[in-house]
């Protein structure tokens, strides 16, 4: 394989790897959004048992 196929190879592989990194990311995100309001109604249910006693 000459050197121009290479590089275009591993432009092919870097670009996938871009693609992946960025997948997760946003999953990352979207969990870490949903963590945050799972803690703040949890919160909100714990002010609420703490009023009625």
């Amino acid at each position: 394989m000459d050197i121009k196929q290479a590089i275009d190879q591993l432009r092919e592989e870097f670009k996938m790897a871009h693609l992946n990194n960025s997948r997760v990311m946003e999953i990352i995100d979207t969990l870490y959004q949903e963590n945050l309001e799972l803690k703040r109604m949890m919160t909100m249910k714990f002010k609420d048992i703490d009023d009625e006693q």
